[in-house]
Order: structure tokens, then C-alpha cells, then sequence
């Protein structure tokens, strides 16, 4: 590959959104590349989450090149809806802003850093987005941090940290979350704004690491939610989908061959699909 080769970009169309991807082996970039969309899961349960909202707000929390918040940009943008999404990686940050302004996503906002349980900064590997085979598992936790940055990287940029809490913002209907392991902080900094929010929807990833300490916090996460803010988690593998015990806005049924999504009766007929 000469030099020119290495830094190829091209644009591709995924159902509705169009991508501005590399020619790298990055495995998100690979599958959007083949025509495919990334996560199907995730994206159907955010939409059925909001479906009779007006102009819902919707925040991605390691949102990577946009996988999620292009698509969910466009499903939002009729209703007069707006997404934030952070991403704390320099170079795919800029990637997610590309692929919001090539799909004309102006009611979307990128924000470069990452949410936490603090305020301040973080180091972040600078991973090469050309040669990297999996960007979207760079994990900032502290017990994951030094293996990546021996294996992948020993350069770090300094990137801002914040959390919810001091975000304040306005409004939120639905939140998703692919930390890679840092779930806990997000929403234990967030505590305060989520009761404030009458604790919307969350969707994140259980992240699948090995490493023991990770499994614990992971634990330890779905005691938080379920025992302090009252959410009901229903695990889809990897995935997780929480709602509020006293506002559920879609019924999840666990089946052999997969699931089945209802809305609850007592939303009425406007929400019905």
C-alpha cells in the first residue's frame, strides 16, 4: 500500500445514511463498507423507545464514527428531534462529524471528549485509524488502559472529561451508552440529572472483557441501576435495554429464538405502533 492508498476515504450508503469511511480494517468500517447496519438491535429498540415522543432529545455516549447517531439522526429529524453525541477519540471524532454534516444532520451535535463520574481530563491512546482493527474498543478504564496502550499505542492526547450531572442539559428521552467497561462512571456521574429526568431509557453494552475487575464493575452497574434508580435491565446478550420500573415504554419478551417488542397498554393508543 503506497502512501496515497493508505489515506483513502470514500463515501458509502447504508439503507438511508451515507458514511465517509476508510479503507482500514477497522471491523465497524468493514461492516458498514459491505452495505450492512451497524447494530440492528440497538437501532430498532432506540426507535421503538421514542416512538410518540415530540422532538425527542437523544444523547450517544461513545458514539465512535456515528453508526447510531446518523441513523438515529434521521429517524429524528421529521419530529424536530436532536441528538449529542461524544466521542473521545480525535481522529474518529472527527469522522463522526463528517458523516453528520454529509448527511445534513444539522439538528445533531458531536462533542469531542468523554463522559464520566469526574471532571477534568483523561488520557486517550492515539490509535492509528488506517491500521487499527477495532477502534471501537479502545477502553479508558485504568485496568484495561496500559495493556492497550502497550499493545496498540504508547502516544496519549489529553481529551476533556465531564459528567451528566454537570452537563445539565434541558431534556433527554433515550440515552445509549458503548463505553467499552466505563458504564458504571457514566451513570454513577450522572446520578443527579437522571432523577431530574425522571430517569429516561438507557441502552448500553455489556462489555464482554475477561478481565475479572471489568465483570465486577459490570455487576455492580446493574445492582446501581436496578436498587438505586429503580430501572428494570433486560439483557440481550451484550445488550442491555433499562427503563424505569414506573414508566416503561416498551415490554421486551425473551424468547428461545430471540425477542418480541409491545408497547405497554397503558400508554394509550397514541403510542401504539
Amino acid at each position: 500500500m503506497d502512501e496515497s492508498d493508505r489515506y483513502n476515504c470514500q463515501l458509502f450508503t447504508v439503507e438511508d445514511s451515507h458514511y465517509l469511511l476508510t479503507n482500514g480494517p477497522d471491523y465497524i468500517s468493514r461492516v458498514l463498507r459491505n452495505g450492512i447496519a451497524w447494530e440492528t438491535d440497538t437501532l430498532a429498540i432506540g426507535q421503538r423507545l421514542i416512538e410518540g415522543i415530540s422532538a425527542p432529545v437523544l444523547l450517544d455516549i461513545g458514539a465512535n464514527l456515528g453508526a447510531w447517531s446518523v441513523p438515529m439522526g434521521i429517524h429524528i429529524r421529521r419530529s424536530g428531534g436532536k441528538l449529542h453525541a461524544w466521542e473521545p477519540q480525535r481522529q474518529v471524532y472527527y469522522q463522526l462529524c463528517a458523516n453528520l454534516f454529509i448527511n445534513n444532520l444539522t439538528h445533531c451535535v458531536a462533542h469531542h471528549g468523554a463522559i464520566g463520574d469526574y471532571a477534568g481530563e483523561i488520557d486517550v491512546p492515539v490509535l492509528d485509524v488506517m491500521q487499527d482493527a477495532n477502534l471501537g474498543a479502545l477502553s479508558l478504564l485504568p485496568e484495561v488502559y496500559k495493556f492497550q496502550r502497550e499493545q496498540k499505542s504508547e502516544y496519549c492526547e489529553t481529551v476533556p472529561i465531564t459528567t451528566l450531572d454537570l452537563l445539565n442539559l434541558p431534556r433527554a428521552d433515550l440515552i445509549k451508552i458503548d463505553v467499552e467497561g466505563m458504564e458504571y462512571e457514566v451513570l454513577a456521574g450522572g446520578k443527579n440529572w437522571l432523577e431530574q429526568m425522571d430517569y429516561p431509557p438507557v441502552i448500553f453494552e455489556i462489555w464482554s472483557d475477561t478481565i475479572s475487575p471489568t465483570k465486577r464493575k459490570q455487576e455492580k452497574l446493574i445492582a446501581m441501576m436496578r436498587d438505586e434508580m429503580q430501572y428494570e435491565v433486560v439483557l440481550l446478550g451484550e445488550l442491555a435495554v433499562a427503563q424505569h420500573k414506573n414508566h416503561k415504554r416498551l415490554n421486551i419478551t425473551l424468547h428461545k429464538q430471540g425477542y418480541s417488542l409491545a408497547k405497554p397498554t397503558h400508554f394509550g393508543m397514541s403510542f401504539l405502533p
